[in-house]
Formats: C-alpha cells, structure tokens, sequence
C-alpha cells in the first residue's frame, strides 16, 4: 500500500513539476515578445508603401534572450570595392535608429519618397532604387554591416538596443498576433521631417 501511494504521489509531483517548467518558458516567451528571427517585410514612408529590392529584404534582426544580431545587405554588382572595404556612408546612414536625422538622398534609399504625400510633387528616386552598389538593384546580394549588441525592455513596448556605437531605444509595435512588428523613426529629407516606418516578419 505504502510503495502504490509513494508511487502515485511520485507521479503526481513529476506532472506538476512538468507543467510548471512549461508555465515558466510560455511566461518568459510571453514578456519577451521579440526573440526570434525577423525578416523586413515592408516599409513605408509617411504612409506611403516604398517599393524594396531583394537585398533591402533580406535585413534580419535576431533576438536571443539578451543578445541581438542586426544584419544588413547591399547589392554586390558592380561597384568600387575601395568603397566597400572602406565601409563608405553610400549615402544609406541606415536611418533605423531614432532621432531625427539628416539624409540629403532619402536615408536608406530604399525605393521613392514623397515628403508631401497627396500633393503630386517629390516622387522621385533620390538615387538608383536602394544605392547599394549603384547598379540599380542587379547583381549579388551580400551581407554588408552586422551589428552586434544587447537589448533590454524597460517598460512597455520600449526596447533598447546596445552596441558598441550607441544606444538605440525603439518603440517596437507588436501585430498579427505577435507574427510582426514594426517601429518608427523621423528622418529628415531635404530639410523635410519624413517619417518612415519599418515592418518585419517572424520567420
């Protein structure tokens, strides 16, 4: 009798402890809505859809449970190899990160903008659809920066991200079920406030 009763009281305690470890891993995934791997899916600016090549999607961020991985690619075609081995600014800054930066070619020239959507002006490609290799979009895609940092969640939907280079706090929006995200940054365009909004998908 003594052995059934330590048996089943074994069984019982194996089962909660089970289910507790389960409880524990769905609540860290829960407050922590952005590990995983994510691929940009979309961007927009001041509302508007810009038109992205295959290298602007092929941008990952990947979230660990306190590291981050930000990786980048350009158009490996032909272009001046000096200037990529010199990590040259090719007029892209990136502009993901806040504040509001000046951009005299559209940021990260990933397609046209508009700063005065709905008034027929400033559509135009600020150089040749994303500027990275200056070919137009053709050629081989290659991974061109990769920033690596941490990241904290003080509160809310605030995530900052810390590199070597800076600390870079995002409000980071949370949709389709917690499939995207996206965040928003105000860039400055020809001495125009642009606000571009940047969408990525959980892979």
């Amino acid at each position: 009798m003594s052995k059934k009763l330590f048996l089943m009281l074994t069984l019982v305690l194996t089962i909660v402890f089970i289910g507790c470890n389960k409880d524990e891993d769905t609540v860290i995934l829960q407050s922590n809505p952005v590990i995983g791997t994510w691929k940009l899916v979309e961007e927009y600016s001041n509302n508007q859809l810009v038109t992205l090549n295959n290298c602007n999607l092929q941008e990952t961020y990947i979230f660990g449970e306190q590291q981050f991985t930000h990786e980048m690619y350009s158009n490996g075609g032909r272009f001046d190899d000096s200037t990529f081995q010199k990590g040259g600014d090719d007029d892209d800054d990136d502009d993901h990160s806040g504040g509001s930066n000046d951009d005299d070619d559209d940021d990260d020239d990933h397609g046209p903008v508009n700063p005065n959507p709905g008034n027929g002006g400033g559509t135009t490609d600020d150089d040749d659809d994303d500027d990275h290799g200056g070919n137009g979009g053709t050629g081989t895609c290659v991974l061109s920066e990769t920033v690596i940092g941490y990241w904290t969640n003080p509160g809310n939907n605030l995530y900052s991200l810390t590199s070597s280079n800076a600390i870079d706090t995002k409000n980071i929006i949370f949709t389709d079920n917690g499939n995207k995200f996206y965040y928003e940054t105000a860039v400055n365009v020809n001495g125009i406030s642009v606000t571009k909004k940047y969408v990525f998908k959980r892979q």
